[in-house]
């Protein structure tokens, strides 16, 4: 989803020297193409690193001249990482398999070769293309064995109920522990997001983050609903053992004196 309308605008002429009114469509989940492709102005224009303040200043004027529209592009591309299936178009899909094993080398989506930047143009044929079982086995444990988002989400969902059940009752460590690990794993998805693209190599921290604040956040919530339960039985046995200590319909023992509660019987 760009943002960079360019017709909306307060730019510069070098600014505006960089809008590309006639972008691909594929390119709308792909804004490394902006950078990368030969058809890109940034591209022809800065083609070295030098050209990083230039581009780096044209992001900055966007973004402050749209800000709820690059609000809104960062929480629907965050969202993706926690759904089953993104609404990736082909381009963007083909980006996500790279980081599949490939079947085949020299196969389009797969990863390429390291080449300077300025022989993008110009990689080496691959120097063998034979049948490899073993590879597409790996390939297809690649598409199988993965972390669904949705678990994402319910580490999400399970670590802000834990956080907020029953908080007077039990001590805030293990809910700060469990928002810690949750907290940094989606705020590195966020993160990568706002500055980069959506993209599954950047949601490798979450991989290992949100899983074990989601496994805090259960172990909260079973400790303090085990804690209920004792609790409970507590209170239940000290009334009977109030009951038992008391004359039946008067309330006092044997010498006509008022029974006392034992100290012992208190919930906290």
């Amino acid at each position: 989803m760009p943002i960079a309308d360019c017709d909306r605008l307060r730019l510069t002429v070098s600014q505006r020297a960089l809008c590309m009114p006639e972008a691909p469509r594929s390119w709308d989940q792909r804004p490394d193409n902006y950078i990368w492709s030969a058809a890109s102005p940034a591209r022809r224009l800065y083609p070295s690193e030098t050209g990083d303040p230039v581009l780096g200043d044209f992001a900055d004027t966007v973004i402050k001249q749209r800000p709820l529209s690059y609000v809104g592009m960062v929480a629907e591309q965050s969202w993706w990482h926690l759904t089953w299936r993104p609404p990736l178009n082909d381009d963007a899909d083909c980006l996500a398999r790279v980081w599949l094993p490939p079947v085949t080398v020299g196969s389009d989506c797969v990863a390429r070769y390291y080449t300077p930047a300025d022989r993008l143009g110009a990689m080496p044929a691959p120097h063998f293309l034979v049948d490899n079982p073993d590879a597409r086995r790996l390939h297809a444990y690649g598409r199988v064995v993965t972390t669904p988002g949705p678990l994402y989400a319910v580490g999400i969902l399970v670590t802000l109920f834990a956080a907020g059940w029953r908080v007077r009752r039990r001590s805030w460590r293990s809910a700060a522990d469990a928002l810690l690990f949750t907290g940094a794993g989606v705020g590195l998805l966020v993160v990568s997001v706002a500055t980069s693209l959506f993209d599954y190599r950047y949601a490798v921290p979450a991989v290992l983050l949100i899983p074990i604040g989601l496994a805090l956040a259960v172990t909260r919530i079973v400790s303090a609903a085990s804690t209920a339960r004792r609790l409970d039985a507590f209170i239940g046995g000290g009334r009977a053992a109030r009951g038992s200590t008391r004359a039946p319909g008067n309330g006092q023992d044997g010498g006509g004196r008022t029974a006392p509660v034992p100290s012992e019987v208190r919930p906290w």
